[in-house]
């Protein structure tokens, strides 16, 4: 299903009825990293599946893009589906559009889930990282899709997970070229603001980090523990960014027993 957003085309999908879950994939990623656990979680719960402008099936704004325009057109589609609450889980960028959605639209959301992701902005050291993305995205970009998709992952899980990676890699190139929308989403990502205080907030939270992140660095990921409140901040420990994949089973039971907890 489509619907129409600053003039953009946004795909989304709904599994299931109960109280809405709304689930948010990451850069180079689309709904359909979720598909197994929507299968899981539509028993319980009406899922909300969204590919971010620029990515999967949906078109990108042209005009340019910000993480609290993402969070704005996720709200636009809550508000055409008359959805008045929601849990939303977010793994990296998508957790991102989490935190701009907490503080922007914080009397709609009942709890979120935090995948691989960080309330910090951008350091120098990242801003740079991002611009020559934006490069190699103008000059290389399936060698770049290639090569980024392959160090989400823990590195000794090369083999292990190829077969994902492999698939991970033949959805993001679908969407181009060129691959503006992806190059926006680089801008949106290095320009969004520190949130950090969103992790303080009175709303139920979980945060989840992996152990051998290569994106975000442990030390981070422990700087935001620290920060938290009302919530727990849990490490997978086989996992690099992709916990979702590498530790499928475990992270699946995180979410589901979170959500039950915070059923309200």
């Amino acid at each position: 299903m489509y619907f129409h957003f600053k003039n953009t085309a946004i795909h989304y999908r709904i599994k299931g009825e109960g109280k809405a879950v709304v689930m948010l994939h990451g850069f180079l990623e689309s709904s359909g990293m979720w598909d197994d656990y929507a299968e899981t979680l539509s028993e319980t719960y009406q899922v909300i599946l969204i590919d971010l402008p620029g990515h999967g099936e949906s078109g990108f704004f042209s005009f340019g893009t910000t993480i609290d325009l993402m969070a704005e057109m996720v709200n636009a589609l809550l508000d055409e589906l008359n959805i008045k609450k929601v849990r939303m889980i977010g793994h990296s960028m998508g957790g991102y559009v989490t935190l701009a959605f907490a503080e922007l639209f914080k009397r709609k959301l009942n709890c979120f889930v935090l995948l691989h992701s960080t309330a910090f902005e951008d350091s120098d050291e990242t801003i740079e990282k991002r611009n020559k993305a934006i490069e190699m995205l103008q000059a290389h970009p399936e060698l770049y899709i290639r090569q980024t998709i392959f160090g989400l992952f823990r590195e000794n899980t090369l083999f292990k997970f190829s077969n994902y990676k492999h698939k991970m890699i033949s959805s993001a190139l679908k969407t181009g070229p060129p691959y503006n929308g992806y190059a926006e989403a680089v801008k949106a990502m290095k320009s969004r603001p520190d949130r950090i205080h969103m992790l303080r907030t009175k709303v139920p939270k979980m945060f989840v980090a992996g152990r051998y992140d290569p994106v975000i660095p442990e030390n981070n990921s422990f700087r935001q523990i620290h920060f938290l409140r009302h919530g727990n901040g849990i490490f997978l420990e086989e996992s690099g960014h992709m916990g979702f994949i590498e530790e499928k089973e475990t992270t699946l039971k995180l979410i589901s027993k979170f959500l039950i907890d915070h059923s309200i």
